[in-house]
């Protein structure tokens, strides 16, 4: 075998060892605080559990999700790519499902980016950049609900450690929100110097594309305001699902109040990327969260998490259904029916055809 060879094979086992442990540490770490709240777990089964309570949350919690996905449609359209509402739930669908199998909760992106590129080939830079966006918008819709509910209960925040991560979530939003404003200010834009940028080789298109999209966004501010409000209230959503599911598993489950801030913390945890769908951060996180935060803790938190965690996959195992039926009936435009769409798109309100030929700064 040759050094090449060699060096690929043991570039090739590091990879696989470490995919394994990113599964197996918080599969591991979700089994031990399973097993230390094994008695709960056997109090909760003899109890009559309350089904309008719990489908109560899925109703909530699949709400959320469908938000999420239409999101992602209006961010699409107003690139002026041709792209169906049933297109953004088909591959949002597929996206969702195929978290539970990548690292960190931005797995699915991934995917979902590799499908959207091939379904439109010429302007792959640009969808790919509609997730980018519809992901920003997801997290800053989640950050400034935290700040709000961090801000408004503050008085729960008992521990030194949540006062820290209080300020850090704070300065994370105004940073964002600088960010954002400097990104879509018309001097930034429409500055010269990307005229320079766009020429560099390689990555100049990208930038180029970057700009050109930027400046669609720029154009419907209206648009980014509604989509920022559907995230927020997607992740209000989420927050009264979880209290519904922890209502029907126990009375005594922690008030909406303790769930308004347990819930989006624990949510911030869970989109570190280090772990399929944030899977173990976001329980031990709950976990944490639930004995600090309620004044009495009656329930452990990783109980109603790993509920909510089946309920998730409940809903994943749907996008199966939904990508099967895409495929018998596709919506998206194939090569010889492009030119319509395109039309359709370049005529849509507010929104600007971005050529998949070249770049084009004005």
């Amino acid at each position: 075998m040759s050094d090449a060879a060699r060096i690929e094979a043991g570039r090739n086992a590091r990879q696989l060892v470490a995919g394994l442990l990113r599964i197996a540490v918080p599969l591991a770490i979700i089994v031990w605080l399973v097993w230390r709240a094994r008695p709960e777990w056997g109090a909760m089964l003899e109890r009559r559990l309350d089904w309008p309570w719990i489908a109560g949350g899925f109703g909530c919690s699949f709400v959320a999700l469908c938000l999420s996905f239409y999101r992602w449609y209006l961010l699409v359209r107003c690139v002026g790519l041709p792209f169906g509402v049933w297109d953004a739930f088909r591959l949002g669908f597929l996206g969702y499902l195929l978290n539970f199998v990548s690292v960190g909760s931005v797995g699915g992106d991934l995917f979902k980016a590799v499908f959207i590129a091939r379904e439109h080939p010429g302007r792959r830079t640009l969808a790919i950049l509609t997730i980018v966006a519809d992901r920003v918008v997801g997290i800053y819709g989640l950050l400034l609900l935290t700040s709000v509910v961090v801000s408004l209960l503050g008085d729960k925040l008992v521990t030194t450690e949540l006062q820290v991560v209080r300020q850090v979530v704070w300065g994370v939003l105004i940073a964002a929100t600088a960010g954002a404003v400097i990104a879509l200010w018309p001097g930034f834009t429409n500055s010269p110097w990307w005229e320079w940028v766009a020429s560099w080789p390689k990555v100049g298109a990208l930038f180029g594309r970057l700009i050109e999209a930027l400046r669609s966004y720029r154009r419907r501010l209206d648009i980014l305001a509604v989509t920022a409000g559907m995230s927020t209230f997607g992740h209000l959503l989420n927050v009264t699902a979880f209290f519904m599911m922890a209502r029907g598993l126990t009375p005594q489950a922690p008030g909406l109040d303790d769930h308004f801030l347990i819930v989006p913390l624990a949510s911030v945890a869970g989109a570190l990327p280090f772990t399929p769908a944030g899977l173990g951060t976001f329980e031990v996180a709950v976990e944490l969260l639930y004995r600090i935060i309620p004044e009495q803790p009656t329930v452990p938190g990783v109980l109603v998490a790993l509920v909510y965690r089946m309920i998730t996959i409940g809903m994943a195992t749907l996008g199966v259904l939904v990508y099967w039926i895409s495929q018998r009936k596709k919506v998206l435009p194939t090569a010889g029916h492009s030119p319509p769409d395109t039309d359709r798109a370049a005529k849509a309100p507010g929104c600007q055809l971005i050529s998949p030929d070249r770049v084009s700064l004005p």
